[in-house]
């Protein structure tokens, strides 16, 4: 495998948000690999590195494939393998790899729709789950949530009460998980190319918005408070708040 060519296909930044990573218009997070409480990990989109600045921190700077590997504590092959569909590449086989072309592969485009309502049965089936969201005085019974109990599939989300994301037209198009352990190196994790609003767009007979922090504390207000007909609530995804938070009308 040209592992060299494999990286000029992929984007650290978009990887980064991958992993769950909640990056900053300046190309700033907290570093997952220590406590960090104040952002010290810096991505360079021009270099394609990574970098913790933090003195308690042996990360250092890292390119795309390092950081995945560290993040998940991977070997190599299993990292490559795991970046390959980011990069729509893939691989030549045999000895002589500079002979052979490179082939692309259709981008496989996610129903999230299905992916959420496959997911969903796992909510009320995991007692890990249900725990969690006891701590966090939460229904499960009155809940529009999913989970993902292991890594098989949909790995980003794994470990994670899994919340819908939604369109205009109240269709699904996009998830965010969040992990069900607090020490988790990322507690916090959206699709890759993330739209929609959370629990929706607010309806035109709106005149009251709520903005919250967090899709939790959303869910929390909605499970605890009775709101008045013209209230809505809107999620602001902490510091990843988009466009499309202030453009709903």
């Amino acid at each position: 495998m040209d592992i060299g060519a494999l990286k000029k296909e992929l984007d650290i930044l978009e990887i980064g948000k991958e992993l769950g990573l909640q990056i900053n218009n300046k190309g700033q997070c907290l570093c997952p690999f220590h406590k960090d409480k104040k952002p010290s990990l810096s991505f360079s989109k021009e270099k394609q590195i990574a970098t913790c600045f933090s003195g308690n921190c042996s990360a250092g700077t890292m390119d795309v494939i390092t950081l995945v590997q560290k993040f998940y504590s991977w070997e190599l092959p299993r990292t490559l393998e795991w970046l390959q569909p980011y990069a729509n590449w893939v691989a030549p086989v045999g000895n002589d790899v500079s002979s052979k072309p490179k082939t692309t592969t259709p981008v496989k485009t996610i129903n999230y729709s299905e992916v959420f309502k496959k997911l969903q049965s796992k909510l009320r089936q995991s007692s890990k789950a249900k725990t969690y969201l006891e701590t966090r005085y939460l229904d499960y019974k009155n809940l529009e949530a999913a989970f993902n109990p292991n890594d098989k599939e949909y790995n980003a989300l794994k470990y994670c009460i899994i919340f819908p994301l939604k369109n205009k037209d109240g269709q699904i198009v996009s998830l965010y998980g969040r992990s069900i352990y607090d020490n988790a190196k990322c507690k916090h994790y959206y699709t890759k190319n993330r739209q929609g609003l959370y629990p929706g767009y607010p309806s035109a007979e709106t005149r009251c918005l709520i903005i919250t922090e967090s899709i939790i504390d959303t869910v929390t207000l909605q499970q605890h408070f009775r709101l008045p007909k013209d209230t809505a609530l809107l999620a602001a995804y902490g510091t990843m708040v988009s466009l499309e938070n202030t453009r709903w009308p």
